[in-house]
This record gives structure tokens, C-alpha cells and sequence, in this order.
């Protein structure tokens, strides 16, 4: 059974004819990732805005070698000092 698969991928087989316009194939390759990640969140009962925002702000401090916490099944929004999330203040 891969309807849960048919499902993830419907949204970028209904505008496929957009993905023909992503410039070159690094863009495509680029817009490919993007999705990916997009799709994971999803997935994984994360919402993508507010992990793409906290992920960006955060992403030029953390260690290289520790990215893998970075990915959507590993994230969890850091702490505001008001005990609110972060994220939730967008």
C-alpha cells in the first residue's frame, strides 16, 4: 500500500509544470531539498513555518558536526525566557 506516499507527493505533481522554471539544476536540486524538508515536517506533525524560521536563525551557531539535530524529526523549538516558544511569537 503507498497511498501515504501518493499523498506526499501530490502537491508537487499537481504544479510540476512550475518546476520548470526553477532557473538551472542547482535551483532545481536546491528546490528539490527545500521540499524534502518541507514534506518531513509535515510528516512528522511539525509545523514548516516555524521550524524554517527557528532553523535559519539558528543554523550559523550550531556545530557543523551536530546538524542532524537540525532535521524535522530531531527539532524542537528553543525556549523563550517568557517560557513561550519561540517560534510562536512570529
Amino acid at each position: 500500500d503507498n497511498n501515504r506516499g501518493e499523498r506526499a507527493l501530490r502537491g508537487v505533481c499537481v504544479s510540476r509544470k512550475n518546476w520548470n522554471f526553477t532557473g538551472s539544476e542547482n535551483g532545481g536540486h536546491a528546490l528539490a531539498i527545500l521540499l524534502t524538508l518541507l514534506e518531513t515536517c509535515k510528516q512528522n506533525g511539525v509545523n514548516p513555518r516555524h521550524y524554517l524560521i527557528d532553523v535559519l536563525e539558528r543554523i550559523q551557531d550550531h556545530p557543523a558536526n551536530r546538524l542532524h539535530e537540525l532535521l524535522p524529526y530531531h527539532w524542537a523549538p528553543l525556549a523563550h525566557p517568557l517560557g513561550q516558544d519561540k517560534c510562536r511569537l512570529v
